[in-house]
């Protein structure tokens, strides 16, 4: 019992970890990898899982109270419905295109950032930054 009130928290709760095959990637290329999902002292149901690969740009808004904004360059969902076992974990196969198309600038890298929806808990989230070659 104690255990679901620190996962309704985000303490000791499912983590998860991002690897990509490639810390680089070219425009136009597809980025593969794995999402690596441990599970925490309780079950925890994951509703969708969201990748985003991500331009982070200055803003110039002097009344903003952000630093950066985030362009979505693209999206994959996976939106099947998976419940963890206390100590269990999970992998789960991506692949994201990376095109030019929806580029504000000419960014050195992007952020390809995981998304967890949980249900019984805070929702969790994983970064991890990517050069970029033209």
């Amino acid at each position: 019992m104690f255990e679901n009130i620190l996962s309704a928290f985000g303490v000791n709760d499912v983590s998860v970890k991002t690897k990509v095959k490639q810390k680089d990637i070219q425009v136009g290329e597809r980025l593969d990898g794995i999402i690596l999902i441990e599970g925490c002292e309780t079950e925890e149901t994951i509703h969708k899982i969201k990748i985003e690969l991500v331009e982070k740009i200055e803003n110039t808004d002097e009344t903003s109270d952000f630093n950066q904004l985030d362009n979505i360059i693209s999206t994959y969902e996976i939106e099947d419905v998976y419940d963890i076992p206390p100590n269990e974990s999970l992998e789960k196969d991506f692949s994201v295109q990376f095109d030019s198309d929806s580029l504000k600038n000419k960014p050195n890298k992007i952020t390809l950032r995981t998304h967890l929806y949980l249900s019984n808990a805070l929702d969790n989230y994983d970064e991890v930054e990517l050069d970029v070659h033209y």
